[in-house]
């Protein structure tokens, strides 16, 4: 790469060179000759100093270390570059924290340990479990299941067999609690909710009982979505003659007057409004 010839070469060679002024120590200082001819009103001058500051950038970018990811293992060297102040006199202060409280608390070391946002992390439900010995035995406290299971039991019967729990009737309403108001249930709709227990449990009138509990359900009936249509704007009664239509009311108690009467019987007539 050549020297540059014009002001606009070195512009353009001083710029390129920018993008990586923070991997090159003391940038400004190195760049200063090269910067100084390109400053308004100033006169072109390609002298030794500007010839080895074009050298010096150029070889800082070919030369090692090439940029690469920092390595963790190896020690790190932090150096500042004040270049662009230096012409100032400066004094450091020391300002205690609590007269300066808004550096003293950046400058902290933040903890490993951050709070969470929010105190629960993990939603844990724990379902009772239970043997299908201990099943069984609810299903013979059962009139209706008794007969089912004699059914199956006696083998010169022949029925279908479809390997589903048959819930006795005092335990729907657990099963329903478990596979519709759980927080992992979803709170789905009748038709839903019977879709998931008939694939795993069995009682006669299955669909009307989920669809009579769903219906039941006051945070169901409360959040479920309207579909019936909004109502519509009030109509104003046309009236065709006076005395068609009257209000009354009755307004008191009123503190009692001399002739002991405490209430008023108001009568409109809605057409006229005369009282």
């Amino acid at each position: 790469m050549s020297s540059p010839t014009s002001v606009k070469q070195v512009q353009s060679f001083v710029q390129t060179c920018s993008w990586y002024r923070r991997y090159i120590p003391n940038f400004s200082q190195i760049a200063k000759p090269l910067t100084d001819i390109t400053k308004k009103n100033a006169m072109w001058k390609w002298g030794s100093e500007q010839e080895d500051a074009f050298r010096d950038l150029r070889l800082k970018l070919a030369s090692p270390p090439v940029l690469k990811p920092a390595d963790g293992t190896k020690p790190f060297v932090i150096r500042t570059d004040a270049f662009s102040i230096e012409s100032y006199n400066l004094t450091i202060d020391y300002i205690p924290g609590r007269s300066n409280f808004i550096a003293d608390l950046l400058s902290r070391p933040t903890s490993e340990q951050e709070k969470a946002d929010c105190d629960i992390l993990v939603v844990s439900v724990d379902f009772p479990t239970r043997s299908p010995k201990e099943v069984r035995e609810e299903q013979l406290k059962d009139d209706e299941l008794k007969k089912i299971i004699e059914c199956f039991e006696n083998k010169m019967k022949k029925v279908l067999i479809l390997q589903m729990l048959v819930v006795p009737i005092h335990e729907r309403q657990d099963i329903l609690k478990i596979q519709h108001d759980a927080p992992n249930a979803g709170h789905y709709g009748a038709d839903g909710t019977f879709e998931r227990n008939s694939k795993r449990y069995y009682w006669t009138g299955m669909r009307s009982y989920i669809t009579d509990y769903v219906k039941e359900l006051p945070e169901c009936n409360r959040y479920k979505p309207s579909n019936q249509k909004p109502s519509g704007l009030l109509r104003t009664p046309v009236y065709s003659q006076r005395f068609e239509t009257i209000s009354i009311d009755l307004f008191g108690p009123l503190p009692e007057s001399p002739s002991g009467k405490k209430w008023i019987f108001i009568v409109e007539d809605c057409c006229t409004r005369w009282v």
